[in-house]
């Protein structure tokens, strides 16, 4: 990136801490280097893989958190002129890097197709899904609702999102991190007899193409003896990116 860039989240895949900031090697060694070496010391970033690449400076929620007190009200002032439909730099302090991406590419495919999109619709101290997406043709209009789940095992979780996506109306989407995440979330929901889907349980070796799922979700939907209405199309975050880039250019 050169110094009049800006690095948008859902734009290019993620820059080096570096170049993120876009120093030289030299102010980079005088200055920040130690800096962020104390931030990771101090448990304010952490590393991940985004769109699979490592990146070192994943904010931790406490580091979310400040973000919001120091810079919330002077960015929401530039963003209302600026770009009025980016979403908070600070995000969500409950929020990893990793499932603020999902929710801002499913926002851009929205966006893409010309749909009305709200991010976490619904009162903040409710349970709500990360977006409602909206659709008028004809006089009608139709309902989505997505969800983002990133990688972990906190099962409680979501068993708490998928009870929130089946009091919801319309269609329901969700997001993955990769095929292995996403085959993973489904046997745990057919194993604890949350779900019936053709052919499941699925082998966890993420050898399932997303295609061939969402042919077991299709012709589960369409049949009485399965369950899966909480479920209407799944994807990964890694897929949803290439996605939206196609159809960008």
């Amino acid at each position: 990136m050169t110094r009049t860039e800006t690095w948008q989240l859902t734009e290019t895949r993620p820059p080096s801490i570096q170049d993120l900031l876009q120093c030289s090697d030299g102010l980079w060694d005088d200055r920040y280097a130690s800096v962020f070496e104390q931030l990771q010391a101090g448990g304010f970033l952490d590393s991940t893989y985004l769109l699979q690449k490592r990146i070192e400076w994943d904010p931790k929620p406490v580091a979310l958190a400040f973000m919001g007190q120091l810079f919330g009200g002077v960015y929401s002032e530039v963003r209302s002129t600026a770009r009025p439909d980016a979403a908070p730099i600070y995000g969500d302090p409950n929020e990893s890097l990793t499932h603020r991406l999902g929710v801002e590419l499913w926002y851009d495919l929205a966006q893409l197709h010309g749909w009305d999109a709200v991010r976490y619709p619904g009162s903040e101290n409710s349970a709500r899904p990360d977006l409602r997406v909206t659709n008028d043709v004809d006089g009608s209009t139709s309902v989505a609702h997505v969800e983002v789940l990133t990688d972990h095992n906190n099962l409680d979780m979501l068993d708490r999102k998928r009870e929130l996506m089946q009091q919801l109306d319309g269609a329901c989407f969700w997001v993955f991190e990769n095929r292995q995440h996403a085959t993973r979330v489904l046997n745990y929901w057919y194993e604890s007899s949350r779900l019936e889907l053709v052919n499941a349980p699925y082998s966890n070796s993420g050898n399932h193409a997303f295609s061939k799922l969402n042919e077991y979700i299709t012709r589960s939907s369409e049949h009485s003896e399965y369950t899966c209405e909480f479920i209407t199309e799944i994807t990964s975050i890694p897929k949803l990116f290439d996605v939206v880039h196609e159809q960008l250019t």
